[in-house]
């Protein structure tokens, strides 16, 4: 989500506290699918999008109830069944599981949230991997992966950074994420960040105005030569 994170990166430069909740796995019929973020700002405006729908409300209740109480991430299950139907008119039938970090003062996580922007910018691709549920690691711990394959950070196991590298590097050319599970039940977000695709239109006129309106809606990195 290109738009959520220079809208990070903005907010980082001031020091003004957001929080990203993002989309970790689903099952079935669900409105988002992994890795679909949602930016939360103090003043409860939002960037991105995790389906809309009561689900997303609640998300955001919870992302401003953490900025206001200057809380961790946490981790949170709903399941779209024929009950939550019933109450709110829910009726994809499916299950999602979603990640809520915020950035709160001086988190070093700004400066991933730059990096991050910067990777989408066309600059070196990288993999953010994310301890979101663990009985034994840190939730919100990350291993940052480069294209280079050096890494900055831990998920706080050794073992299991050098374990995850291969799969972060699989995953950043094409902009993918893959979610995790360990032996002891870890579970770990791996996403990969790059450029989006380019389309290059050959004559600035009025057919290719029109192109190029859609192709920036469809998320190309738009060129045009004349």
């Amino acid at each position: 989500m290109k738009a959520v994170y220079d809208e990070a990166a903005n907010l980082s430069s001031s020091l003004e506290d957001f929080v990203i909740a993002k989309v970790i796995h689903t099952q079935g019929s669900t409105p988002q699918k992994p890795g679909a973020s949602l930016l939360v700002k103090q003043d409860g405006s939002t960037v991105g999008t995790l389906g809309g729908g009561c689900v997303e409300g609640d998300i955001w209740f919870a992302a401003k109830e953490a900025l206001r109480e200057k809380s961790g991430p946490s981790y949170k299950r709903y399941y779209l069944n024929e009950d939550i139907a019933a109450r709110d008119g829910l009726v994809c039938g499916g299950t999602m599981y979603f990640y809520i970090e915020p950035i709160i003062g001086e988190d070093p996580k700004r400066e991933t949230s730059v990096m991050i922007s910067n990777a989408y910018a066309g600059e070196k691709n990288m993999s953010v991997a994310t301890v979101v549920s663990s009985d034994r690691l840190e939730i919100g711990s990350q291993l940052l992966i480069e294209d280079t394959g050096t890494c900055s950070g831990t998920l706080g196991d050794t073992e299991l950074d050098t374990e995850i590298v291969p799969t972060a590097l699989s995953l950043m050319a094409m902009g993918k994420t893959r979610r995790f599970i360990t032996a002891t039940n870890d579970e770990i977000f791996i996403e990969g960040y790059t450029a989006p695709a380019s389309i290059i239109l050959v004559g600035g006129g009025h057919v290719n105005l029109q192109v190029a309106n859609l192709a920036h809606t469809l998320g190309y990195r738009v060129m045009i030569t004349d």
